[in-house]
């Protein structure tokens, strides 16, 4: 059960939030935003083994080890799906926002109501991706969770 629930809270963060960041690379003009996504992209490169000591060490420092906040906060979002979301929302065509625009939406309204909606193969695809990663999962909840078998994803 607990694998389960933590998959879909893992699950939704990387949707809503993907999504979000996804939206914001692809059409928002602003500062920085090439290089962020080139830093995006970066961590893609970085073996996952690599982070375990240090995401362990801030989880310790913050008191999330032992607790659902701990397996679900780190992975709430990923570079996979902001990628994802980043080129799906590019390859609609900005005149739908504009005509969204002239008939008084507001960003927000066209994210929510026009752009998401259309976006539902992609949501899907990343929603499957984040559930079966997250359930596959061994290494990151085993040390995680080490200390609470009540939450612990699986057993040995």
């Amino acid at each position: 059960m607990n694998s389960a629930l933590v998959a879909l809270a893992v699950m939704v963060g990387r949707i809503v939030l993907d999504s979000l960041a996804g939206y914001a690379l692809a059409r928002l003009e602003f500062r920085g935003r090439n290089g962020g996504f080139l830093l995006i992209i970066g961590t893609l490169m970085i073996p996952a083994i690599v982070l375990i000591i240090p995401r362990f060490i801030v989880l310790k420092q913050l008191g999330m080890l032992g607790t659902y906040q701990g397996l679900i906060v780190p992975f709430a979002a990923d570079a996979f799906g902001i990628f994802l979301m980043k080129q799906f929302f590019a390859s609609i065509p900005k005149e739908i926002e504009e005509a969204a625009k002239i008939d008084g939406a507001s960003r927000f309204r066209m994210f929510f109501q026009v752009i998401l909606p259309m976006a539902r193969p992609a949501l899907a695809a990343l929603a499957i991706f984040s559930f079966q990663g997250t359930w596959n999962g061994f290494v990151d909840p085993l040390i995680i969770a080490a200390n609470n078998q009540d939450i612990w994803t699986l057993w040995p």
